[in-house]
């Protein structure tokens, strides 16, 4: 028996060896026209997946090396992987994917690249000093805030931030990855594709834009409101974040954003709980900033009109006739996923709670909705979110005092603005009989 467990131990131990077996590959950098050896170079790994493109260049297993050949390793490396070689001077460069293996040898041949360069100049075409420049790919993400550009990520170890000279010029390492070039200046700001950047010219900022905009729950109005500005930047694979100090409305319900770049951005209120703010709304208003102007916006956007109709089973031994059903809609609450098991969850339900017990949500819930003889109703101008639709039926006569439901129905209702959908028609709202009384 002993035996037999030490033997199982063995295999085990090979097993997980051979499951974590560490990534060693000899790597010579040379120069692809001169077949000389490259010095000064760095290499930075990533997990090949076949078809991706979506490539992250992980930083934190970056090593850089003073001689060709140099020996670069991974702990327990992944299955396959691609290496992306860097040197000063010459173009990035990608290896094919590499099995893992403790031996290997990779030779790269490196072309020489000059780099990009430009001269970046003011909405007003003066040079534009101290702008910053950078280079948006998968990997290197970019967040544009308050006028301001950042990396993170893993773009704080792999490119950092240039900001031109007096005359406005910059001169930056090319990107082999699908990139977004980032400007910003105190004057303005711009984005440039890969086939909208040409190297060596001037590039002319647009004016930063400016958002007014009003949070409005009926009458009174209510200040307090945080409302965030952002979006991302979703037609190019790169990870562009458009992001903005978060602001609150005042005792008017107005809000202002100021410095926004030219794009589109999505707007957003939050509800307050405790230190925390949460986004029980289920919307955001879509606008599109214009560059050295002021936008304005009025969230919530007022919704279509929602169409729908009450049936009963066929098997059902009463008519709709013979039903006082009760119909209303409410916000969607949010969705709890291990309630009660942490304090996120329920502060987030009990700011729900409060702002639907407070004259605050009227907007978002409707009691008492008629229903004709037919079961057809209307609900008309629901703020753009989703909501919760319940119809609660009852067999007339039974006194109110006592009566239970006799049947439930309830669904998700989305509400669109009326400038995406003419009106919003629903699927038969089929009551569940919950008790059978003899007719």
């Amino acid at each position: 028996m002993l035996r037999d467990t030490s033997f199982l131990l063995t295999i085990l131990f090979l097993s997980a060896q051979a499951l974590g077996q560490d990534f060693s590959y000899s790597v010579t950098a040379i120069d692809a026209e001169t077949r000389q050896p490259i010095k000064n170079f760095r290499v930075v790994p990533t997990p090949y997946r076949a078809n991706s493109q979506s490539v992250t260049w992980q930083s934190q297993y970056l090593k850089e090396f003073e001689k060709s050949p140099a020996l670069f390793t991974l702990k327990r490396g992944w299955t396959e992987t691609s290496l992306r070689v860097e040197a000063a001077g010459y173009k990035p460069a990608i290896s094919e994917p590499l099995k893992r293996k403790t031996d290997g040898k990779l030779t790269v041949e490196m072309e020489t690249d000059g780099g990009w360069s430009g001269r970046v100049l003011t909405p007003d075409g003066k040079p534009a000093a101290e702008a910053q420049v950078a280079v948006c790919t998968w990997t290197n993400e970019v967040t544009v805030e308050s006028g301001q550009l950042r990396y993170g990520s893993h773009a704080k170890k792999l490119r950092p931030l240039v900001a031109t000279d007096e005359n406005g010029e910059f001169h930056i390492p090319s990107e082999i990855d699908t990139w977004v070039l980032v400007l910003a200046h105190n004057t303005g700001y711009i984005e440039l594709t890969e086939k909208e950047f040409q190297d060596g010219t001037e590039i002319r900022l647009l004016r930063w834009g400016r958002l007014e905009g009003d949070f409005l729950l009926g009458a009174p109005p209510y200040g307090g409101f945080p409302i965030n500005a952002g979006a991302g930047r979703g037609d190019v694979n790169v990870v562009l974040h458009y992001s903005n100090q978060t602001v609150e409305t005042d005792n008017k319900g107005d809000f202002v954003f100021e410095m926004l770049p030219p794009v589109k951005m999505y707007v957003q209120p939050y509800v307050k709980h405790g230190d925390n703010r949460y986004n029980l709304f289920h919307f955001s208003g879509l606008i599109e900033i214009q560059s050295g102007d002021t936008t304005h916006i009025s969230i919530p956007r007022i919704g279509q009109t929602a169409i729908g109709k009450v049936s009963l089973p066929e098997d059902c031994p009463h008519f709709l006739e013979e039903l006082d059903i009760e119909l209303s809609v409410a916000l969607r609450p949010p969705r709890i996923i291990g309630f009660g098991r942490g304090s996120g969850d329920a502060d987030q339900f009990e700011a729900y709670r409060k702002f639907m017990e407070s004259d605050q949500s009227r907007p978002f819930r409707r009691d008492k909705i008629s229903v004709d003889k037919d079961g057809s109703f209307q609900i008309p101008e629901l703020p753009e979110s989703i909501y919760v639709l319940r119809a609660t039926a009852y067999l007339k006569g039974d006194p109110k005092e006592t009566r239970t439901p006799y049947a439930l129905a309830s669904t998700r209702l989305t509400i669109p603005t009326k400038m995406d959908a003419q009106q919003v028609e629903l699927n038969p709202l089929m009551l569940s009989i919950r008790e059978k009384k003899a007719k």
